[in-house]
């Protein structure tokens, strides 16, 4: 009891206290007894009657308190129990007993006798027996609803608990195990490996072409192509293996317990197998496949993070290798991928430090004889190998970040020459190539516009964006809304190396450029192999075509700028008009530049029919060359010899058709067939006398065959004269 200042008199109540009070109060007054029983009593006088322990047994299915009427000793009596759960501000207690918080401790029976003590006692009796059982009642009913809420909320933050325990982690798209998980799983998966003795993959996977399925069907498409993806996988390996997601297309696996590399590989052309199965989602056909770069424990390595870097580095070697596929780590790609990246250190290093610079290599009109343009190169200027050429450095940054960097400052550095040779009085556009990754970037245009705005001062159509054609039809609709994109911002688009691709009108309708560039490898052996000609007269016949310009690389020697003039190809740029230069030597060349004379002088375009005059000429040079070679073989009758009929060669079948329909009453035509017959017949005469092993004679007649041949030569150029005027 406790006396408060006031003097009023408090007496602490409790449960404990209560039950005392009841037990002590109920037996004198009215009857009842209380107490409390359990299945594990302390006190054998609390052990369970029949009936108690029939419910206490109960309990233990529902918590849902008992009540029975039972004749006790010849006399009616009202029985309840009610469930005993042990509390956590009980446990100190309780615990000691082996009890747990919400354990069934026992049971809290009260008997309540129904027949009358006496009539004089009834009413008072039974109001003392009503107050008293209503107190004793009410206090069940608390413990009960106090218990009840007590559990609701013990089972939400369990739920809760376990639901943040799954988003930790889990991936939420595929509900895949996630990179802390994943940590987890490899460990207890190594330490498994490291007892039995077998061994464990570690596998990278990644999605071939997932970027375009999300550019042309939408990211909700892209993700729930990964969902598929994803239970494909489980699905695809055993109950015993991972696989998790770390993020975007790329899944890891761990396939554990291995007998061998068979069987790995089995699982791996399954996992290959599964992927690349046709996918419907909506009204969207897909196809997709993947690749996978695998490790192994404990070949490669002998912890998480050395397995996990050798599974990305043959990842890479599967994507290098055409994809569709897996790769097996090899120490030795290894060691190339670790020079690599120190070299692509290096370069980023040297980006930093401004160790690049720009040649500039002017493009022109041979015919016109004026300054057109400049294409901007890349060099650096290393501090110890002094100027670095593109070709040794830029295929080391194919594929990485590095690369756009190093594009966008090339974009940067030529707009702002351009500033500067503007403010000296030299306009002229500059063209600049993109590499193909930085071409496929989907925010490309929205950089370069930037850029430009960075340049004010420079009008956006003197910038020229050079696209390899191989890029370009790597993703043709890309590259061509890109250029639409480009030439809305003002910057003209040419396709560079044109004619290694697969070059063709379908193409060029669908890429609205406004330059060709022909590949220099053709120019270079124009005038020497027929096929490459062929080819540049193709290139321009397509140009022309589709009303778009048309400028020939590689233009080495006075000759092939002649040749080009006649096919129709006036522009021209290569180490035969310029070498590529710096920025502030440019505006002296261009103000002191002279063309070649006979660009000048060179006549105007031949038709297409004319121009397999100057085919006749390599290609009787080249005749003569392979019969004399045919000669000078030890094993003549392993070299097979040109061809003798002259209505064979592609100069007989123009002489004889086109070329006759058009110029047959000219002098110059008609001499030309005799002459061409007489060669032809000496060549055959010649490879007779060699296969019949009379080799000196055969030489002999190379002199004259020779002779003809240049005979031959001269009377082209004068048809070749007469057909021009």
């Amino acid at each position: 009891m406790v006396v408060t200042t006031a003097g009023l008199k408090l007496t602490l109540m409790n449960p404990a206290y209560m039950l005392r009070q009841l037990q002590q109060d109920f037996p004198g007054e009215s009857g009842a007894r209380s107490r409390i029983t359990s299945l594990k009593p302390i006190n054998p006088n609390n052990a369970p009657d029949a009936w108690e322990a029939k419910a206490l047994h109960g309990f233990e299915q529902v918590l849902k308190e008992r009540v029975a009427v039972q004749q006790i000793d010849g006399k009616p009596y009202v029985r309840l129990l009610r469930p005993f759960v042990v509390a956590e501000e009980c446990l100190k207690c309780h615990e000691q007993q082996g009890y747990s918080v919400g354990d069934l401790r026992g049971g809290i029976g009260v008997k309540l006798p129904l027949e009358p003590f006496a009539a004089v006692a009834q009413a008072h009796k039974v109001l003392l027996i009503g107050s008293h059982g209503g107190i004793w009642l009410f206090g069940l009913l608390g413990m009960g609803f106090w218990f009840r809420r007590e559990r609701k909320r013990d089972i939400e933050l369990r739920q809760a608990s376990a639901q943040l325990q799954h988003q930790a982690h889990h991936d939420p798209l595929t509900g895949l195990p996630n990179r802390l998980l994943l940590a987890d799983r490899m460990a207890v998966a190594l330490a498994q490996a490291a007892r039995s003795g077998g061994k464990l993959a570690v596998c990278y996977l990644d999605l071939d072409g997932f970027k375009g399925v999300n550019d042309s069907h939408g990211h909700a498409i892209g993700d729930r192509l990964l969902g598929v993806v994803a239970e494909r996988l489980v699905d695809a390996v055993r109950g015993g293996d991972t696989v998790a997601r770390l993020g975007g297309d790329e899944f890891t696996l761990l396939l554990a317990n291995l007998a061998d590399m068979v069987e790995c590989e089995a699982a791996l052309a399954r996992l290959l197998q599964a992927v690349a199965r046709p996918v419907v989602i909506d009204t969207a056909d897909l196809m997709i496949t993947a690749s996978i770069g695998v490790t192994l424990f404990p070949d490669d390595g002998a912890d998480a993070d050395t397995l996990l870097r050798h599974a990305d580095q043959a990842l890479y070697a599967a994507k290098e290798a055409g994809r569709n596929r897996y790769h097996v780590f090899d120490p030795r790609y290894d060691h190339a991928m670790r020079e690599r990246r120190a070299f692509l250190d290096r370069l980023e290093a040297a980006l930093d430090q401004g160790e690049f610079c720009l040649y500039y290599q002017p493009k022109v009109d041979m015919r016109a004889g004026t300054v057109i343009g400049v294409e901007a190169l890349i060099r650096w200027r290393h501090p110890e190998r002094g100027l670095v050429e593109p070709a040794d450095f830029l295929p080391s940054m194919a594929g990485v970040d590095l690369e756009t960097q190093l594009g966008e400052w090339v974009i940067d550095q030529a707009l702002t020459q351009m500033a500067a040779w503007r403010a000296a009085g030299l306009d002229l556009p500059v063209a600049v190539n993109i590499a193909p990754p930085h071409l496929a970037r989907i925010d490309f245009a929205e950089r370069l516009k930037w850029l430009l705005a960075r340049h004010p001062d420079t009008p956006t159509n003197r910038l020229e964006l050079e696209v390899l054609e191989s890029a370009a039809l790597d993703d043709i609709e890309h590259v061509s809304r890109l250029i639409d994109a480009c030439r809305r911002l003002g910057v003209t688009v040419a396709l560079d190396d044109f004619g290694t691709g697969y070059s063709s009108l379908t193409y060029l309708k669908r890429l609205p450029a406004d330059l060709i560039k022909i590949d220099q490898s053709f120019v270079h052996d124009m005038l020497s192999d027929a096929d490459d000609l062929a080819i540049i007269e193709g290139v321009i016949g397509l140009a022309e075509a589709f009303h778009i310009s048309v400028i020939a690389e590689g233009v080495e020697t006075a000759e092939q700028g002649v040749a080009l003039i006649h096919l129709g190809c006036s522009l021209g740029q290569g180490y035969g008009i310029a070498r590529p230069m710096p920025g502030e030597d440019l505006p002296g060349w261009v103000a002191t530049y002279r063309p070649v004379p006979s660009w000048r002088q060179a006549p105007a375009t031949w038709s297409r029919d004319d121009a397999v005059l100057l085919g006749a000429e390599m290609d009787h040079r080249i005749w003569v060359e392979n019969l004399q070679a045919c000669l000078d073989s030890v094993a003549a009758e392993k070299i097979e010899p040109p061809p003798m009929d002259p209505r064979l060669c592609r100069f007989g079948r123009w002489y004889h058709g086109p070329g006759r329909l058009h110029y047959g009453s000219l002098d110059e035509f008609q001499v030309i067939d005799p002459l061409h017959r007489q060669i032809h017949a000496l060549g055959e005469e010649i490879g007779g006398l060699c296969y019949s092993g009379r080799n000196g004679e055969a030489r002999a007649r190379m002199a004259e065959l020779t002779a003809l041949r240049d005979q031959l030569i001269g009377r082209l150029h004068n048809l070749a004269k007469t057909i021009q005027t």
